[in-house]
């Protein structure tokens, strides 16, 4: 069962054979995944950290803010979800990206919700980090 819309669903199944003849009904409900988040406009404000005069490194590590955002399931199925970038913002020289976040996947009981931490820590002076993230489920069609 494999349905293509949020609806009920009915069929029937008729088997024969040289001696008998059976028939059973099918139904089965085809249904979406409900996710939120909180900040309800997506957007997390950082506002103004002290970036490293020179590159960040191991001796002298950039500062570092967090923040919490949380995943609705609004659903009554455990859902996974995977965040993916979409639009990153340049690495350092190390490789590590501005913004992290943990767990970047999980699962969301049925009606329930699940803490993601967002991490921002500039490894330069600049007047805009941004990163634009989403929200993906398994088995969804792609936004």
């Amino acid at each position: 069962f494999k349905p293509q819309y949020a609806q009920i669903y009915k069929a029937s199944l008729r088997i024969f054979s040289q001696s008998a003849r059976v028939e059973v009904q099918l139904q089965g409900k085809g249904v979406r995944p409900i996710l939120a988040i909180e900040p309800d406009n997506g957007v997390i404000q950082f506002g103004a950290i002290v970036a490293p005069l020179h590159r960040a490194d191991a001796e002298h590590p950039a500062d570092m803010v967090e923040q919490t955002m949380k995943i609705l399931n609004n659903s009554g199925f455990t859902l996974e979800y995977e965040l993916r970038s979409v639009a990153q913002q340049d690495k350092n020289h190390t490789g590590v990206q501005p913004f992290t976040v943990t767990p970047a996947t999980g699962a969301v009981a049925a009606n329930g919700s699940q803490n993601v931490t967002v991490a921002f820590q500039p490894h330069q002076p600049c007047s805009l980090f941004r990163e634009k993230m989403l929200v993906h489920v398994a088995d969804q069609p792609e936004p």
